[in-house]
């Protein structure tokens, strides 16, 4: 009976703790060439999931982390956790979650990253060289 009440004392202390999930990859709809994205491989790199879709100018590489308040950043409300940082919101939105696009290079045509948070997750993918527009027309439809 003792053990009982032992239980029955610490159970309100539980109550209160959540477990996070981990955080999972998002595929894409499709490769920036539009086929179907097919199964990834998924291996981890440095703490984070990293999943590959696709291939050569299709890779769709996506890095996921799960946000804790000791590796990340202290954004002000509104902004967007991206990559390296703090953005300021803009009008790119992937999947109803506004999302940051940043140029890899500075050629016409680069390799881009696309960044967002959500539930906890930080995703950051990255595909292939192309122009600004033809990224944000991609970013739109992931």
């Amino acid at each position: 009976m003792r053990g009982l009440a032992c239980v029955l004392a610490i159970a309100p202390l539980l109550a209160g703790c959540a477990t996070v999930a981990p955080c999972v990859p998002i595929a894409p709809h499709s490769l920036p060439n539009g086929a179907g994205p097919g199964a990834p491989v998924v291996a981890t790199e440095s703490g984070a999931t990293v999943a590959r879709w696709g291939g050569g100018e299709n890779l769709v590489s996506q890095r996921v982390v799960t946000m804790t308040t000791s590796d990340e950043p202290r954004c002000q409300p509104g902004e967007i956790v991206g990559p390296g940082g703090c953005y300021p919101p803009g009008d790119l939105q992937v999947r109803g979650v506004p999302a940051v696009l940043l140029p890899v290079g500075d050629q016409e045509e680069t390799s881009w990253i696309l960044g967002w948070g959500t539930g906890g997750c930080r995703y950051e993918v990255s595909f292939g060289r192309m122009t600004r527009a033809e990224a944000e027309a991609y970013a739109a439809r992931y």
